[in-house]
């Protein structure tokens, strides 16, 4: 959190690279966090866009590519960019709907959303993960877009930014207990994100869904998010 894991400085990336490679060694699954928000520091110090660039998904990217050793290191990418990568990873076409408030969109992926690069990451990466805990189940641009994004993968859209499945690499949670006092109880957190999560019933207003016939179901996608898929990560 709020370091470069890229850094321009060979001394710093070597050392990085070391101790990355001590964690895979040691066969520890780790978490990095790739999001956008919970940046906060003092401005006398640090910028807080300098930390967020810091912590931009892309940095992971040049660093496997410049270390092929480091390619199966079991990490986890939270959290899949949040509600915000979410919801612009699709290009909405927003602003010329065919019927006011009908919103639609296109095949094309946003290259500027972390999602995006998170995308790329997980499907590329044997053990790269992405958690979407912390994540904003109210946002219905952001639900409508994650069960676009999960439709389309399953169908191949995707299949040149890697040959691995979402459903195969997403989880539910990594740091809920840092954000429980926001949402009263596990109980009141869980039944948020299960509800948006049966996409059928879930009301995302504007924003179009995948035709029902298409979407996952509900209890099979939990399965995936909440035991298979965090038993592979966590381990192996």
């Amino acid at each position: 959190l709020g370091f470069d894991i890229f850094p321009n400085d060979t001394t710093i990336h070597s050392r990085n690279v070391k101790i990355l490679k001590r964690i895979k060694q040691l066969d520890l699954p780790i978490t990095t966090h790739c999001q956008v928000a919970s940046f906060e520091c003092d401005p006398n110090d640090v910028s807080n866009k300098t930390l967020i660039n810091f912590a931009h998904p892309k940095k992971w990217w040049d660093l496997f590519k410049a270390n092929t050793s480091l390619h199966d290191l079991r990490i986890n990418f939270a959290h899949f960019g949040g509600e915000e990568g979410v919801a612009s990873v699709l290009n909405w076409n927003d602003e010329f709907p065919e019927q006011e408030g009908d919103y639609s969109p296109v095949e094309n992926l946003n290259q500027h959303s972390w999602t995006y690069w998170i995308i790329k990451l997980i499907k590329t990466y044997p053990n790269a993960y992405a958690d979407i805990s912390a994540f904003d189940f109210t946002d219905k641009k952001a639900v409508a877009s994650l069960a676009w994004l999960l439709v389309r993968d399953k169908r191949g859209k995707y299949n040149d930014l890697g040959q691995y499945k979402l459903l195969a690499k997403l989880m539910w949670g990594s740091d809920v207990p840092m954000i429980l006092s926001d949402h009263g109880t596990y109980k009141k957190l869980f039944d948020a994100s299960y509800a948006a999560l049966d996409f059928r019933n879930f009301e995302t207003g504007d924003y179009w869904k995948p035709s029902n016939n298409l979407l996952p179901d509900r209890d099979k996608l939990f399965e995936r998010l909440m035991n298979t898929n965090p038993v592979k990560f966590l381990f192996g």
